[in-house]
């Protein structure tokens, strides 16, 4: 997992245009709204991979379990919080056919900072593809902590 603040914008246009199959997760990316979480992130495998909707959500269904948020399963977007849809955003990026996972201002897709430490629960986790966050006007808090 390679985790990194962009300095300026034109590190980050170099970083996009040499990772051209990534998924981005930002406030721009949304989930369906009239879909469930689980739903949500089983798309990705139903039109990737051809999964039928049964094996998807099963297959989705062990990925929530591994970080506890298998009871926000049958929410639909409307209902969860800012956290919980970035961690369904995530999920949905990484079992998506990309091979890299661009992370846009996550601090603005979180209600508390300290709600950051979940994107790095889901980096420990999820280790397999290049995870990228970009937060060109970064965050004070972390850089004090030596977070990031």
């Amino acid at each position: 997992v390679l985790i990194d603040l962009f300095a300026d914008s034109a590190s980050l246009e170099n970083y996009i245009i040499e990772a051209e199959n990534m998924a981005i997760i930002s406030t721009t990316t949304p989930l369906l709204r009239d879909l469930s979480a689980i739903e949500n992130i089983a798309l990705m495998l139903e039109y990737n991979k051809n999964y039928s909707i049964n094996k998807a959500e099963q297959a989705i269904f062990k990925l929530m379990k591994r970080f506890q948020i298998e009871g926000i399963k049958d929410k639909r977007v409307y209902e969860l919080n800012k956290k919980d849809i970035l961690i369904i955003k995530y999920l949905r990026a990484y079992v998506s056919s990309f091979d890299a996972i661009l992370v846009v201002k996550p601090f603005s897709m979180l209600d508390n900072v300290e709600d950051i430490d979940v994107l790095f629960e889901l980096f420990n986790i999820y280790n397999d593809k290049m995870t990228k966050i970009v937060d060109l006007n970064s965050n004070q808090y972390y850089r004090d902590n030596n977070v990031i």
